[in-house]
């Protein structure tokens, strides 16, 4: 998947466009769905399918006062629309000047620099200043502008439409079966690294700290997990939360350690794989309390990790 940081700069092509549009906070079933149809539909018009996501979720913009808990990072939402196997991302900073265009604008600007064929959009898609952009103007200005439209179906799981902000009170609530069900894979975040203060090693478990501000995070505590690298998958236990026994801390971090394994130096990105949740974060007498915690919270965190593999 090539990657364009403005429509200036997206490759010149005769081949027709496949084009979807949407911040895609998760790429949940919902997404996937829309994603699906913009390649099938490229595949069989020997066109590019192209998607159109957003640096900063629009949130940014109209509520800056309320900042949106993101199911994942930017780096790892592009990564996962490619997993979808789309050829072309073009990535936007959502800007005040940008909600400020209405839909024609928008579209017309679409086909002054790609040779859009197709417009994809998810069943309830609206584009445009005020939103104005429904369904009724978007086919309109499809024969305007001489490309078709398509929306696709809603996605319906128990009863309800698959959406991110469903998906978030999920997350938030600790049902990870019920978030793993509506994302198609379990709760994970693509992280890098943060130095730490040594802490972990001092009490006998080295751990890889994350820092995790921005992101909807599930109850703190002590979960199981995996760690995820280049180099393979590790069996790990994470503790979400603040540490309050070795350190205070103003926001949570992710503490991730490996089980039978340290990792000397390592600064990659890595996937956070939230398996199953062990028990809420507290505060012990001391550190030897805290070391026997950890010994018995390794063994919870294996087992449920080997009853997964079964």
């Amino acid at each position: 998947m090539k990657l364009f940081t403005s429509l200036d700069k997206f490759e010149s092509t005769k081949m027709p466009i496949v084009l979807t549009l949407g911040n895609f906070d998760g790429v949940h079933l919902g997404h996937q769905h829309v994603l699906s149809q913009v390649t099938e539909i490229a595949e069989a018009s020997d066109a590019l399918s192209v998607v159109v996501t957003f640096l900063n979720p629009p949130s940014s913009v109209f509520t800056p006062e309320k900042p949106l808990q993101l199911i994942c990072s930017c780096e790892q939402k592009l990564a996962l629309i490619e997993e979808m196997g789309i050829n072309r991302l073009i990535l936007l900073p959502f800007t005040k000047e940008f909600s400020e265009q209405s839909a024609e604008s928008f579209l017309r600007e679409i086909k002054a620099h790609l040779p859009l064929s197709h417009f994809v959009l998810g069943y309830d898609s609206r584009i445009g200043k005020d939103r104005l952009g429904d369904e009724g103007m978007i086919r309109d200005l499809g024969k305007k502008l001489a490309f078709k439209v398509d929306y696709c179906e809603e996605v319906i799981i128990d009863g309800s439409s698959v959406s991110s902000s469903r998906i978030r009170h999920l997350i938030a609530s600790g049902d990870l079966e019920e978030t793993e069900k509506l994302l198609g894979r379990k709760l994970s975040y693509i992280l890098r690294p943060q130095p730490g203060q040594g802490l972990g090693k001092t009490i006998g478990f080295s751990t890889l700290n994350f820092d995790v501000q921005d992101l909807c995070l599930p109850p703190l505590g002590v979960y199981s997990v995996w760690l995820k690298t280049k180099d393979g998958l590790y069996e790990s236990i994470a503790n979400l939360g603040y540490a309050p026994t070795v350190r205070h801390e103003s926001r949570p971090q992710l503490e991730v350690h490996v089980i039978g394994k340290t990792f000397q130096s390592f600064e990659e990105k890595a996937e956070v794989i939230f398996h199953q949740w062990i028990r809420s974060e507290q505060k012990f007498d001391g550190i030897d309390s805290l070391r026997e915690q950890i010994k018995k919270d390794i063994l919870t965190a294996k087992q449920q990790l080997e009853r997964a593999k079964a």
